[in-house]
């Protein structure tokens, strides 16, 4: 038996967990918490949840439309959380809204403000992420204007896509189904109108799970939206188990700091209104006694601003995770390493060189070099 040591052995001291994970990449995974509390990926959130919730409630007020209530897309207030409710009995206000263009409206609306606040999160996430970057809010903000018809195609494609196939079904309908004996005509064909509802419910679901994916595409590679999509979809379809796994982790993550960072934020929230409301709340109990008009309004305002932070902060997880998982699953059908990320001078920082940096000096000019000879 040879009496060498194993590598592994020589070396002393405790055993870290990078080392006990290498060669494994979803560990990285558990990096999405600290990158979404960063103050500049929390100030994009909460700015993209301002202009979602801002630009639903005008758009609502001057179309008269169902469609956000019917999505659940309200203002968030100090009661129940609304990203908590956000999904509840969608499918039903939905169905009994009877608003289907404001409906469709809504999730247009939606798609098009998360897919560019969600570039700038992935863009600023993923830069951190690979190679230990910080854009800035500035900057990363600039890269998702610079990427904006990349980021709305993807975002908006899809949706074309499932509304074209609905569309000839509904027409296939209307030319067979309306009249006798085409209806004959359309139930023998009734596999046509079938086959596309399929489709579009197969393309929904991929849209649907890779939304999260989309602005990391954009914010990682050099492709138009088509190849971001296809690019999203087949690793959605090749590898769905890996999809899954990550997905867990993600969401685990995001429950846990989910129930704690909102139970801190019901606390604090809690305190400041039993000890500085003033005259109209009273010690102790938070029971609401009559106050005055302003004062009440100022408060519930503030409110608001500390459950949009929180929205915010939500975002900023999502497409931080998202930027992450897209590189994740990268790596497992491409086989390409999850630190190489596109740069661009949009977003790589500015760096700044002494003043006295011999190397940045201007050259000299006229008889300088026989001035600095002598």
């Amino acid at each position: 038996m040879s009496s060498e040591i194993p590598p592994y052995r020589q070396r002393a001291g405790a055993v870290t967990i990078r080392e006990l994970t290498a060669g494994l990449i979803w560990p990285e995974l558990f990096r999405v918490l600290g990158l979404s509390v960063h103050p500049a990926r929390v100030l994009m959130g909460t700015l993209t949840a301002l202009v979602l919730f801002g630009g639903a409630w005008l758009i609502q007020r001057a179309s008269d439309s169902a469609g956000f209530a019917a999505l659940n897309i309200i203002w968030p207030t100090g009661g129940p959380m609304a990203v908590q409710e956000r999904f509840d009995h969608i499918g039903a206000r939905w169905i009994y809204s009877g608003d289907t263009w404001g409906v469709i409206g809504a999730v247009v609306w939606c798609a098009i403000v998360l897919v560019i606040g969600g570039g700038a999160v992935a863009r600023s996430a993923a830069l951190d992420f690979a190679v230990d970057l910080d854009p800035g809010f500035r900057k990363s903000v600039r890269f998702a204007f610079a990427r904006l018809g990349m980021l709305l195609g993807a975002a908006l494609i899809p949706l074309a896509v499932i509304g074209a196939l609905v569309g000839l079904a509904k027409l296939f309908g209307l030319a067979t189904m309306t009249w006798s004996p085409g209806d004959a005509i359309g139930g023998i064909l009734w596999f046509i109108p079938m086959g596309l509802s399929v489709i579009a419910a197969i393309v929904g679901a991929l849209y649907v799970f890779g939304f999260v994916m989309l602005p990391g595409a954009a914010a990682c590679e050099d492709t138009d939206s088509g190849d971001a999509i296809q690019r999203v979809f087949a690793y959605l379809v090749s590898k769905p188990h890996r999809y899954v796994a990550y997905g867990v982790v993600l969401l685990a993550q995001l429950a846990i700091a989910y129930w704690l960072i909102q139970l801190v934020v019901r606390s604090g929230l809690g305190v400041a209104e039993d000890l500085a409301a003033g005259d109209f709340a009273s010690w102790g109990t938070g029971a609401q006694l009559d106050a005055p008009p302003f004062a009440a309004r100022a408060v519930a305002f503030w409110i608001q601003v500390a459950w949009l932070i929180f929205i915010g902060w939500v975002m900023s997880y999502l497409f931080s995770g998202g930027a992450l998982l897209y590189l994740l699953m990268r790596r497992a059908c491409d086989e390409q390493d999850i630190r190489e990320v596109r740069l661009t001078p949009v977003t790589l920082p500015e760096k700044r060189k002494p003043a006295g940096d011999p190397a940045t000096a201007p050259p000299a000019s006229g008889d300088g070099e026989a001035a600095s000879a002598s």
